[in-house]
């Protein structure tokens, strides 16, 4: 305390009072003292309770490279930053995003239904396009052809006229063409769901293959979650299906359709 005292200019006394939250310091003052710290004002205050904070390494390093900027690149940072983390203005598209089982052929033909608008399975799509299922695509053509064909598919999907509801494949986040595409076309919503709810609803749909032969099923599909979850949190909502339930969760995905009609 007594060496940051004499590196800031600020007095032992005071910084006590500071550190216990009475002091009632000045802008100037606490700059003085943040770079005494060797760290930034905007640093020093942050909001310590805020998880996102600490969330990642990454947000430390675009912290820290916003402080750098010159003043005249602050504008056009900032405006940039802002149209990537927001729909596109007034969009008629709405893609829901996530893994197998988060509940986007069930939430997504219910809303389309609420919102009138039509519904598509960009999957199902793929296999017309294709003239045989996802199975045989890939045991045929292997993954590489299926996201090219995937691409093309979602191209001309979104030149359609009208409203539309999406159900994007659970892989189209990892691809940065078909990402970029949905993000200047469509309010992405993320349905978020626990790994044994996205197991459920798979077997309930009477579909046990990903589980067949493979007693390491439910670890791979939570690692698989883990793995894809900060690409999903690119999207522009969030809908927590375990959370709200199948009608909630219908219901914000609706809202969100409304909300963008309304803007």
């Amino acid at each position: 305390m007594r060496t940051l005292a004499h590196a800031s200019g600020v007095s032992e006394r005071f910084l006590r009072e500071l550190e216990a939250g009475r002091g009632n310091i000045s802008v100037v003052r606490l700059a003085a003292v943040a770079r005494a710290l060797d760290t930034t004002l905007a640093a020093l205050v942050g909001n310590a309770d805020d998880a996102r904070a600490t969330e990642s390494p990454e947000r430390a390093r675009l912290a820290a490279a916003v402080s750098a900027l010159p003043d005249a690149g602050v504008r056009s940072t900032l405006e940039w930053l802002e149209s990537r983390g927001r729909p596109p203005a007034n969009p008629d598209k709405i893609a829901l995003i996530g893994l197998r089982g988060a509940g986007k052929t069930t939430i997504g033909k219910k809303a389309a239904t609420r919102l009138k608008a039509t519904f598509i399975e960009l999957d199902r799509e793929v296999e017309r396009a294709a003239g045989m299922s996802l199975a045989d695509l890939f045991a045929i053509h292997g993954e590489d052809y299926y996201r090219r064909l995937e691409l093309r598919v979602l191209r001309e999907v979104l030149s359609k006229r009208g409203k539309l509801v999406i159900a994007a494949g659970g892989g189209i986040v990892t691809e940065p063409e078909s990402w970029q595409l949905l993000s200047a076309h469509c309010a992405i919503v993320w349905l978020e769901a626990k790994p044994e709810d996205h197991w459920n609803r798979v077997v309930a749909q009477g579909d046990r293959r990903p589980m067949q032969g493979k007693p390491q099923a439910m670890a791979e599909l939570k690692t698989l979650l883990r793995t894809r979850a900060p690409l999903y949190a690119r999207a522009h909502h969030r809908v927590d299906t375990s959370k709200l339930g199948l009608e909630a969760a219908v219901e914000s995905v609706v809202s969100v359709g409304r909300d963008e009609a309304a803007r």
